[in-house]
């Protein structure tokens, strides 16, 4: 009989779904048992199902927690193992430099001798589905990780309760999973705080862009005109900057191109960034704003009686190639690309649109 590796003194820290810890010997024999995983795996898909100890991430083949095993072959390189669910066996190979505890530990802590199932009782339902589909989402608990896709490789980890956890995406790719307490907050290398790139933004005010080929197209000089409103505080990804354009995702997943003119707007890309959006949250809108006036800036347009600040909220900010100002008695918007539409102001109220 094969055995596994005798006498290592284990003390692994696990699922803290009653966060039961493995130590002592491991000198049980294995071959012909029944066992059942403790959380979900994946393997490659072939002849065999086929995974490594280092538990890459994202392979086709998903083994769901609590799926019963029958182990045929154990030795301190491999097991193999055989389930009523699949028409092939399933091989597990041990890469004792990735997985930094001896085989049996890993065993140990990867297969139970008793039925397992998914708890009843402290998951989220987002927990839940994810679990089901062995996939990561943002919000998940780090228990339900855990559960979803395992343990990540420990040569890239010092503690499985660290604010950020890196798995493996195949053999070359890594993937950090960022959290706050035991909460995932994002997947990926997190944004530049100092960049535009990759983060979630909101834009402050109203704007309109036109629906052209496969994605959409607005201007730093605001056309009235264009097909497409986008309201404040509608969440976009950015997601490329250029010297006078940049790109955002729409929250329905399409392009939308966002062309800057600097002799139009007579500020930097910089400065227009930061006018008309915001990083990570939404803003509130003014407590000043009357009923209506939220209605009007919903749907993005405008009639007097509206406050100067529901206006820009509502459409945004004229060019300042055709205002002086942004607070004078007229402002001039572009309606398209060559027609104009002037905006009359009596103090801080719309007074007509010309």
């Amino acid at each position: 009989m094969k055995r596994i590796l005798n006498r290592a003194a284990l003390c692994l820290a696990v699922l803290s779904l009653g966060s039961v810890a493995f130590a002592g010997d491991l000198e049980d024999d294995w071959e012909g048992k029944k066992v059942y995983s403790r959380h979900n795996l994946r393997a490659d898909s072939g002849r065999s199902l086929v995974l490594t100890t280092t538990n890459a991430l994202g392979l086709e083949e998903l083994i769901p927690m609590g799926t019963e095993l029958t182990v045929e072959e154990v030795n301190d390189k491999l097991v193999k193992l055989q389930s009523p669910k699949f028409n092939k066996p399933i091989v597990i190979k041990y890469n004792a430099r990735h997985t930094k505890i001896p085989f049996g530990g890993y065993l140990k802590r990867t297969f139970s001798l008793e039925p397992v199932a998914v708890p009843t009782e402290g998951l989220s339902e987002l927990d839940r589905q994810q679990i089901a589909k062995g996939e990561l989402a943002v919000g998940m608990s780090r228990n339900a990780v855990l559960l979803a896709v395992g343990y990540p490789p420990a040569n890239l980890n010092n503690s499985f309760e660290a604010k950020e956890l890196v798995y493996m995406k195949g053999k070359i790719e890594r993937l950090p999973v960022l959290f706050e307490g035991d909460t995932v907050s994002f997947l990926g290398t997190p944004p530049d705080p100092d960049k535009w790139e990759g983060h979630k933004v909101y834009n402050k005010v109203g704007f309109r862009a036109d629906f052209k080929g496969d994605k959409h197209l607005a201007y730093s000089t605001n056309q009235l005109e264009l097909s497409k409103h986008f309201p404040p505080n509608t969440e976009f990804k950015f997601d490329d900057e250029g010297s006078q354009s940049f790109t955002l995702i729409t929250p329905e997943g399409t392009e939308l191109e966002f062309k800057f003119n600097p002799s139009h707007s007579k500020i930097s890309l910089a400065e227009f960034l930061d006018r008309t959006f915001s990083k990570g949250a939404p803003l509130e809108l003014p407590a000043t704003l009357t009923a209506r006036e939220k209605e009007l800036v919903a749907a993005g347009r405008i009639e007097p009686g509206m406050s100067r600040e529901a206006v820009f909220l509502s459409i945004g900010y004229p060019p300042a190639s055709k205002n002086n100002s942004f607070t004078g008695p007229n402002l001039i918007y572009m309606r398209t690309g060559f027609k104009s539409q002037t905006l009359a102001f009596e103090g801080d109220k719309l007074a007509s649109v010309e």
